[in-house]
This record gives structure tokens, C-alpha cells and sequence, in this order.
């Protein structure tokens, strides 16, 4: 949605999104920076690229319906593994090639925190390009520096999907600390019960990690299944 801003009589015309669908990654890192969710100033300056001191004394055209369209997000991103990125394509259940891209993922997670939920987030563009590099440059071989080359692209991705694969993989990675088999049922799908279940806890997440609040806030039988019980 287009929105008309004006300060000292200057009109900026802004485009506001008015789903998650078109908010990309670096907004979703944004918004989580500023603690921005609940306060629609912090969101309208995320999302207009417009410091809040500045909002303060703009007006904005149709600010009553800007809020109302901003309430989507009130709501956890939506985020279904996609079977493709920004054209490229997801390997299925996001399953590593080579050893060297599945270590390299884990030496990546092994430095989250409670604390750094931020600087955790950011490195989701660099654990989606660790998958997607391979098919990115046509090479048959992983190599570790070619997603580091890419990694900034996906911060312009939808958060949806970066999401979606940044928390799978924190999922999978979390049930392999616990020794908890990781591998796909026989016969599944792309959409199999075990990854939408698994999907369906990190919505929970909004777009935090914060790993040990999570694990205390799932249900008994899915903290079980985590520490391998």
C-alpha cells in the first residue's frame, strides 16, 4: 500500500506492507533490533526507512487505516518451507549434500545464544546460502565461500521463507545435540507430518530463538521428543 508522507510541506510517497508476504528479511531482523512489534511508530519507521524523531513531526496520509493494515503484524509469520528461494530451489527436508555443508551449518548454530537473538538472526541469510550455493553457481561441489558471497542476498528475500529455513534448521540441528533421529519417514512428502509439526512449534517463535524459553514453553510430549526421551 502506498502512503503519503509530509514534512515542512515535502510529500514522500512510501510503500507500506500489509502482510508478512511482503516484508523481507532485513525488515524482520529490523523490527526485532528495535523491539518495534506493538508500537506502530517503530513499525511505520522500519518499514518507511523513516527515523521515528522525523515521524514524530510528519503527518501521514490515512495514518487510521496505515495502523489498521498494520495489524497483520499482531499475527506469527507464516512459515511453510518453500521449494524455492528467490528462483532457486530448497533441497528437499533441507538435507546437507556433503559433510563439509552440514558442519558447516552446525559450527555456524553452535555460536547462538539466549542473548544474541539479533545477531542469531542474521546469520540465517549465510545458513540459507550454505543450501541454496550449490545450485546459485552450478556447481556440483559445496563450497563454503561461494555462500558466504551470496549470504547478503537473502536479507532482501521474503522473511517467510528465510525464516522457515532458518528455523528448521535450528530444529534439526537442536533434536541432533539431543541425539534425536532426524531423518524423513519413509514414504514422505515434501510436507510430511513430522516437518509441519516441526514447523508448527517454531511458529511459536515469532522470530526469536531464544532457545531456552522455547523449550519451556512447548508441550511436554515435544520437549520430550527434543532431549531424545
Amino acid at each position: 500500500m502506498k502512503t503519503t508522507i509530509s514534512l515542512n510541506g515535502v510529500k514522500i510517497e512510501k510503500d507500506i506492507p500489509t502482510s508478512w508476504k511482503q516484508v523481507t528479511f532485513r525488515q524482520a531482523v529490523e523490527l526485532e533490533r528495535r523491539k518495534a512489534l506493538g508500537n506502530p511508530k517503530k513499525i511505520v519507521s522500519v518499514f518507511t526507512g523513516i527515523e521515528e524523531e522525523i515521524l514524530s513531526k510528519a503527518e501521514i496520509h490515512n495514518m487510521d487505516q496505515v495502523i489498521s493494515l498494520l495489524s497483520f503484524t499482531n499475527k506469527p509469520i507464516p512459515q511453510d518451507l518453500p521449494e524455492t528461494i528467490i528462483g532457486y530451489p530448497v533441497p528437499q527436508d533441507l538435507d546437507s549434500k556433503c559433510i563439509a555443508q552440514a558442519a558447516d551449518v552446525q559450527e555456524i548454530m553452535s555460536k547462538f545464544t539466549e542473548e544474541t537473538v539479533v545477531e542469531n538472526l542474521e546469520q540465517y541469510p549465510l545458513i540459507v546460502a550454505t543450501y541454496i550455493a550449490p545450485f546459485w553457481f552450478g556447481n556440483k561441489e559445496y563450497d563454503f565461500r561461494q555462500a558466504e558471497q551470496i549470504a547478503p542476498k537473502f536479507f532482501d528475500a521474503p522473511c517467510g521463507e528465510v525464516m522457515a529455513i532458518g528455523n528448521f534448521t535450528w530444529a534439526k540441528y537442536v533434536a541432533w545435540r539431543s541425539g534425536t533421529p532426524t531423518t524423513s519417514r519413509p514414504g514422505g512428502t515434501r510436507k510430511n507430518k513430522w516437518r509441519r509439526d516441526m514447523i508448527n512449534w517454531l511458529v511459536t517463535l515469532a522470530f526469536t530463538i531464544r532457545f531456552y524459553l522455547w523449550k519451556r514453553s512447548l508441550p511436554s510430549p515435544v520437549r520430550n521428543f527434543l532431549n531424545g526421551r
